[in-house]
């Protein structure tokens, strides 16, 4: 399941306390250009490092593959948090894993649907469970 990039950016902004005026401007880009990269669900990696810098958050946490090569560690992110908002977003992270998770499992469930071949079906399954320690 592809995250929406506009949509975690725009979550992001909101709470980094930064006005979308500010941000804007920061950027170089009209409010509305920035209201619009919100609704862009495939916004490029350069484009969300260059506002990761100018809100001071590393959107790795979101984006680890595509952004591993950024400037702050995980534990330098939380400094510029409160600690609700760290905590929010820890869970949100682990809320994510579960559902990309859950969606793997409803993929291998979908083949008893169309599927009379229960071994391979009960092997995918025995291997899902070995994979993800459960």
């Amino acid at each position: 399941m592809a995250a929406h990039r506009g949509e975690i950016i725009e979550n992001v902004i909101r709470q980094s306390g930064m006005s979308i005026n500010e941000v804007a401007k920061r950027l170089n880009i009209t409010r509305s250009a920035l209201y619009s990269s919100f609704k862009n669900a495939n916004l490029s990696y350069d484009f969300i490092k260059k506002l990761g810098d100018v809100i001071h958050y590393n959107f790795s946490l979101h984006f680890a593959e595509e952004l591993s090569d950024t400037s702050l560690s995980n534990s330098e992110i939380f400094d510029y948090l409160d600690a609700e908002t760290a905590k929010l977003l820890i869970l949100e992270r682990k809320n994510q894993k579960i559902l990309d998770k859950y969606g793997e499992l409803l993929k291998i469930f979908a083949k008893v649907t169309n599927s009379n071949e229960l071994k391979e079906l009960k092997d995918e399954i025995s291997e899902f469970l070995k994979e993800n320690e459960i």
